[in-house]
């Protein structure tokens, strides 16, 4: 709260700087991130792409707030555009490949998600956070072998999809509960699959109980 009303007092000043054009893309850009921080994300959404509209030259950072923003008001398709010019304009970052990539998981385009990570170098890739999202995608894709899988949360999860895609969904969510019980201390993989299942079953809220529950033991896991 300090730190956004910081944010806030700061903003005024920058209103003073650009003669309370409410327009200017700076000012946009701050109110945009003050309400990202407060959770408003409509008013962030429209606040960030009005800033692009007016300055189409911003760098990366801005095209990434958006696409945040535009994720949370369930605009993926276009959050995932925003994403991609974020790599056009700095191909080095990253957060937003792998932010690219998870939209495009959660929007069951596992092909295109997986061509997203394969544009980073091979040191890249073998890097944990996204070699975990790797795992993720391959396990929903067509023919995945839960076998392959060394991993026994892997393993659970691999053999939990199969029961998924054949919308076995109480088969599905019964083995993911058996690997919470059988893991010697909570897995956010383990959530974010379980979160998966009751999309696809369209109980939305079901589903950001999991994904919250996955953000709360690994909030630092950049493949959520």
């Amino acid at each position: 709260d300090a730190l956004i009303e910081e944010a806030k007092r700061y903003r005024e000043i920058l209103f003073e700087l650009v003669s309370g054009k409410e327009t200017d893309q700076l000012l946009l850009y701050s109110d945009g991130i003050i309400a990202l921080a407060e959770e408003r994300y409509q008013d962030a959404a429209k606040k960030l792409e009005e800033a692009i509209t007016r300055n189409s030259n911003a760098d990366a950072s801005l095209y990434r707030h958006a696409a945040f923003a535009l994720s949370k008001t369930n605009a993926r398709g276009l959050a995932i555009g925003r994403l991609q010019t974020a790599i056009i304009k700095n191909p080095s970052n990253l957060s937003s490949y792998l932010a690219k990539a998870r939209l495009e998981f959660q929007l069951s385009q596992y092909q295109e998600a997986a061509r997203t990570l394969a544009q980073l170098p091979e040191e890249v890739r073998k890097r944990e956070e996204v070699a975990e999202l790797l795992n993720l995608i391959s396990m929903q894709e067509a023919g995945a072998d839960q076998t392959a899988f060394s991993d026994p949360v892997l393993r659970h999860i691999a053999k939990s999809e199969n029961f998924a895609r054949s919308k076995e969904y109480d088969e599905a969510i019964a083995i993911l509960e058996s690997a919470i019980e059988l893991a010697p201390e909570p897995d956010w993989r383990i959530f974010v699959a379980m979160s998966t299942i009751f999309a696809r079953m369209d109980q939305k809220e079901e589903a950001v109980v999991w994904i919250q529950k996955a953000i709360d033991i690994a909030p630092n896991a950049t493949a959520l």
